[in-house]
């Protein structure tokens, strides 16, 4: 296969030329015709039968977790805000790794969005307009989960997600109070659109209507609604109406609400009920929500922390609550559909013991229910973390306040739960089972590369390209660049590595010249703004931009260290500087900057902001994010760069002397041996003085900087 111009010209400025591991599409030798469909065991909807759910004629027991931004992830996108991308793991990597380790685990369901909660990559990006990519995202998930067993409950909308919640639909409509969202025509219209949209959609890899497909469990109308001081019935007179709109898109599934599950003034069990009526005010009504015939089963949220009713006591009234209240009153189906416990090391009262003891305080107490034949059917735990995953900085980074690894003790409850759930599921006497009517997957194996699945080609006609860069099903070493083409993919070993791309030895020698080739100073910035430098797709930092988010190619797209930014300005011939930020681990490469004007720098450390909601209950940070430091090359032409600067005003700071030691490094052998050739800008960019660079910020910084966020 030939490769791209580009590759080789990169390539030829290598300390040695690797080789390049070509990987296409090569058939098997004995397999289907293209496209032609693979047998499948029957799949069901799930229904309910005399208060249980049932899948086909199993009694089926929900046990699982939540995940956020799982279609960003499916789609593709280079990071996520939440919970990072584990290292070396592409988003749909991730939902494998998900899927696989929930599959292993014994749990069946999952409770996502059918919606994005990142800006960049919005799935509804404009009343009724819609990014195919990320809608392929929402596709992948729902394929893997199939292939897996595991059940989807899609939540149509969120009250608290600025991007495709609530107060995004307030925003499209010019308004602003919340009560407008269940009660203004418009809005109505919106949503009723989005729903269509969504039941519609016909998935491209499996050629499945959404409406049609077994895999999705239930649908929620909206997660947490809530509608502060609005009159008694708002939103069960809102539920009334969407819940029958949704019954007409789809008939298939089952349908609530995704509510926290607050009852009406006067409610007992509500939290903080002993001092305040809020839980009451927040508009919802347990039981007038769920009364519609159209919603099949009623949900409730647990969140001691967030209601301040810190005790297991409280935590198991409020389950019993909900139990009794669904059999007894609704005399429906009830899932704990959301819950979890902080874990915060500055409270002694919020350790990873403490969670521990609240998950199998909960979990202890749904399966006994579960063996009881209460209608409470399962409980969801919120969320799970791969191994790799890191909370953002304003959680603390690590697990942050919700993460649950695997390995913790936590998750041990969970299991447990799991298999009583797998041990209830007993047959349903006298029932006949009727298989969904979906069409079988197509086998596309014929255009697999080198015979390795998720390669190739996808859809229902096999027409479909995989990008396994972004699948993550390529076979590149950690130290390669994957290089997406339309016959496979390539694998190329960075600068100061050796290799045919799938193996990379480091070329200690040449990393470390490499190493030695930048001058900076301790709390030094340049002050020339100089001009960005596009950030190469063959180097380390780089992701393919899948979701269509970024506008220009600047800066890095993963977390980067000093050294693969430097590795990176080493494959961009024209890069002659480096900005570096050592806490967001984010890097944007230069051009035309004079070192001579390095005292522009602000002693202030740069503030991060950052705006979330966890569980009904919307939080905003500004913490401490780094400093951007400049990094010169020796061998730049510092000549040329500073002779297109003139810094306005008196420049006392200024040190021209520092310019005789990049002259020196420039003649020097290491020099000779980075071979670094400058590629002259066709226009020297307008520069100005003591300004920061008109740099965008890179794709791997989930936080807006509050001040200094352009780095020069």
């Amino acid at each position: 296969m030939a490769c791209r111009g580009m590759i080789a010209l990169l390539l030829a400025a290598m300390v040695a030329a690797p080789a390049l591991a070509d990987r296409r599409l090569l058939a098997a030798s004995s397999t289907p015709a293209l496209g032609a469909t693979q047998p499948t065991e029957p799949e069901y909807f799930i229904t309910i039968k005399n208060g249980d759910f049932v899948n086909g004629c199993e009694l089926f027991f929900p046990a699982g977790w939540n995940q956020w931004e799982v279609v960003e992830a499916a789609g593709g996108a280079p990071y996520l805000s939440g919970a990072s991308l584990p290292a070396n793991l592409t988003g749909p990597g991730l939902v494998r790794e998900l899927l696989d380790r929930a599959q292993a685990n014994g749990l069946n369901t999952m409770r996502t969005w059918a919606f994005t909660v990142d800006e960049r990559f919005a799935l509804q990006t404009a009343p009724g307009e819609y990014n195919e990519a990320v809608f392929r995202g929402l596709d992948y998930l729902l394929d893997e989960a199939r292939q897996r067993g595991i059940k989807l409950i899609l939540a149509f909308t969120s009250n608290w997600t600025p991007v495709g919640g609530l107060p995004q639909y307030l925003e499209w409509a010019g308004e602003t109070a919340p009560v407008q969202f269940y009660t203004n025509p418009s809005i109505a219209s919106l949503f009723k659109a989005h729903v269509t949209a969504i039941t519609s959609r016909i998935n491209t890899i499996n050629g499945r209507r959404y409406s049609e497909d077994p895999t999705i469990f239930a649908w929620n109308l909206i997660n947490e609604p809530r509608c502060t001081g609005c009159p008694a019935g708002t939103i069960a007179a809102w539920v009334k109406e969407m819940a029958a709109f949704v019954k007409q898109a789809d008939p298939n599934h089952l349908l609530t609400v995704g509510e926290d599950g607050f009852f009406a003034a006067g409610g007992t069990a509500n939290p903080g009920v002993q001092y305040t009526e809020w839980a009451a005010e927040e508009g919802q009504d347990f039981i007038a929500d769920h009364s519609s015939p159209d919603i099949d089963f009623a949900t409730f949220h647990t969140w001691v922390d967030n209601w301040q009713e810190v005790t297991p006591e409280w935590q198991s009234a409020w389950i019993a609550a909900h139990a009794d209240a669904a059999e007894k009153t609704l005399k429906k189906p009830v899932l704990q559909e959301e819950f979890g416990k902080w874990v915060n090391e500055t409270d002694p009262d919020s350790t990873l013991a403490d969670r521990l003891v609240f998950m199998q305080a909960a979990y202890d107490q749904t399966s006994q229910l579960q063996r009881a034949g209460s209608a409470l059917k399962g409980s969801l735990f919120w969320q799970w973390y791969a191994d790799g995953q890191i909370a953002p900085l304003t959680e603390g980074g690590g697990r942050g306040l919700y993460g649950i690894y695997e390995s913790d003790a936590a998750f041990r409850p969970v299991v447990e739960n799991a298999a009583v759930a797998a041990e209830l599921s007993a047959p349903v006497a006298g029932c006949r089972p009727a298989g969904a009517d979906v069409p079988p997957p197509a086998n596309c194996s014929d255009t697999w590369v080198d015979g390795a699945p998720e390669t190739g080609m996808e859809g229902p006609t096999c027409a479909l390209p995989i990008n396994e860069c972004v699948r993550g099903t390529d076979t590149c070493a950690p130290e390669a660049a994957c290089l997406d083409d339309p016959e496979g993919f390539a694998c190329a070993c960075f600068w100061g590595y050796a290799g045919d791309g799938e193996t990379c030895a480091p070329d200690a020698a040449a990393l470390k010249t490499l190493a030695s080739a930048y001058w900076s100073e301790p709390e030094a910035g340049a002050c020339d703004p100089g001009a960005d430098v596009a950030w190469p797709s063959d180097a380390p930092g780089y992701r393919y931009d899948a979701l269509g988010a970024y506008a220009n190619d600047y800066g890095s797209r993963a977390n980067v260290s000093l050294l693969e930014c430097q590795i990176a300005c080493q494959m961009a011939p024209a890069c002659e500087s480096i900005t570096y930020n050592a806490v967001q681990e984010t890097c944007f490469l230069k051009r035309s900057q004079c070192p001579i004007y390095n005292f522009c720098y602000d002693p202030k450390e740069i503030m991060c902001n950052s705006t979330e909601s966890r569980a009904g209950e919307v939080i905003e940070y500004s913490i401490p994010c780094g400093f951007w430091l400049t990094y010169y090359r020796l061998d730049m032409d510092v000549d040329a760069a500073c002779a297109a600067f003139t810094y306005p005003g008196v420049a006392t700071g200024a040190n021209p002397d520092v310019v005789d030691g990049f002259r020196e490094f420039a003649a020097s052998p290491a020099a000779a041996e980075l071979d670094h050739f400058m590629i002259a800008p066709a226009v020297e960019p307008e520069a100005e003085a003591a300004v920061p660079a008109a740099t965008t910020p890179a794709a791997s910084v989930t936080l807006v900087a509050a001040s200094a966020d352009k780095p020069t």
